[in-house]
């Protein structure tokens, strides 16, 4: 595994980073944009050499509209003009003392600590509170992003966010963030056995999407 964490250092150490994670000028971008290249690609080709189709199929199911979005965000066009514009809007909610950078941390925290559990209650737990962090901090910008961005960032965030974090939110999350799981001190919810057995994996497209949400 270790060239698996290697390749998982890229993409996390993009979110270790506030230059990076809360990109918002073009110059940050582009540095963005490169090293999150090299980290997909790094996953990538390490994946497709030492993973079953399996796992190939449900990493690059959870990643799909992530890859999307990430690849619009990366190109000249409407959408990059369009969040250079409302990027310190959006930078504003999970600055130190914004009304969303707790639940931030929370999310970088959990996605971090998921990747290095290998015993089946840990992996369990981990995969619970990463999942119900993430979907927390999703909600917490669903809230105050009309107050803060107007309905220009509340449209665009609400577009580029389902897009990306849907199949993680309404797919490999369901069990814990549609019941009241999340809200317990100990996970109920089995997980599904693909997602128990990819130690790593899950983190992996937590980490993807985690790179898109930081700039959302």
């Amino acid at each position: 595994m270790d060239e698996f964490d290697a390749c998982m250092r890229k993409l996390s150490s993009i979110t270790e980073s506030d230059e990076l994670a809360l990109a918002s000028t073009r110059h940050e971008l582009d540095i963005l944009c490169s090293k999150w290249k090299m980290g997909h690609r790094c996953v990538d080709e390490h994946m497709s050499r030492c993973s079953d189709r399996l796992k190939q199929i449900l990493y690059n199911d959870v990643v799909h509209g992530t890859r999307q979005v990430m690849n619009e965000l990366c190109s000249p066009g409407r959408m990059q003009n369009d969040y250079l514009r409302l990027a310190p809007c959006f930078k504003s909610l999970f600055v130190e003392g914004g009304k969303c950078s707790q639940k931030y941390k929370n999310m970088i925290q959990w996605s971090k600590a998921s990747t290095d559990m290998t015993e089946a209650a840990n992996v369990e737990e981990g995969l619970r509170r990463t999942c119900c962090t993430f979907n927390e901090y999703v909600h917490c910008y669903y809230v105050h992003m009309p107050e803060l961005c107007g309905e220009e960032g509340r449209d665009f965030f609400r577009t580029y966010t389902e897009k990306m974090s849907g199949p993680l939110i309404h797919e490999h999350c369901a069990s814990y963030t549609y019941d009241s799981t999340c809200s317990q001190g100990a996970s109920t919810a089995a997980p599904g056995a693909t997602l128990t057995a990819a130690r790593g994996l899950f983190g992996a497209t937590v980490a993807a999407c985690m790179v898109a949400a930081a700039l959302l």
